[in-house]
């Protein structure tokens, strides 16, 4: 994999890694968060257990806000979670969590 990594994370237990890449289209218009993202879910042997989400270049993102803190909108963001042996049987995550303000991400352990 030729490509920069964007991001790696240990699940609490060790045994899996969520990795992240860039991937091109690059773009100069957009911040690299917004680039072509590939996440993977991997076993501690760096092997596929399941692929999470293949995104888009995102220069245009429709949001519920309009970008607008002050307007209304519940929830704001929604954090979802799920087992890594549910990963593995291709079962669809649940939702953990709804917040009315963003939500900045999750740190495990």
């Amino acid at each position: 994999m030729a490509c920069p990594i964007y991001s790696v994370d240990p699940s609490p237990d060790g045994n899996f890694l969520l990795v992240s890449w860039l991937e091109k289209p690059y773009s100069f218009n957009v911040p690299c968060g917004r680039f072509p993202q590939r996440t993977q879910l991997w076993d501690r042997s760096g092997s596929l257990v399941r692929e999470i989400a293949a995104l888009p270049l995102a220069e245009d993102i429709p949001i519920a806000d309009d970008g607008d803190p002050s307007v209304e909108v519940s929830p704001r963001d929604v954090v979802y979670t799920i087992a890594a042996k549910a990963a593995e049987n291709d079962i669809q995550p649940s939702i953990l969590a709804k917040t009315d303000l963003r939500c900045g991400g999750v740190a495990w352990g």
